[in-house]
């Protein structure tokens, strides 16, 4: 098991960390397997800057042989595992995640 960073930008960080998304299209740089971990990065597209707020996700399952998925891509259904930002959700797009309320 891995732990890759992945910079993402404040609307998919939002869905991931609220549970909404389920599922991922990414470029597969790294070989990505099953039970590897993701560190999602919040990204600020017009600062250009991470704004200093992360999620850990684990990936359940991996697709990279999927029907129109483009070449060096990969489907990846996601869990949330860490939430890193509950102790500073006041700075963060996360507000809404309570104090100790992360998924495990």
């Amino acid at each position: 098991m891995k732990i890759y960073p992945v910079k993402v930008f404040p609307e998919v960080f939002r869905l991931v960390a609220q549970g909404a998304m389920k599922v991922m299209l990414l470029k597969d740089k790294a070989g990505y397997k099953r039970g590897d971990m993701l560190k999602l990065v919040e990204f600020d597209p017009d600062s250009k800057s991470e704004t200093g707020c992360s999620y850990v996700i684990k990936i359940v399952e991996i697709w990279k042989c999927f029907p129109n998925l483009p070449e060096g891509h990969c489907v990846i259904e996601i869990k949330g595992y860490v939430c890193n930002t509950c102790e500073i959700v006041k700075t963060c797009s996360a507000a809404f995640i309570r104090r100790g309320a992360c998924m495990e």
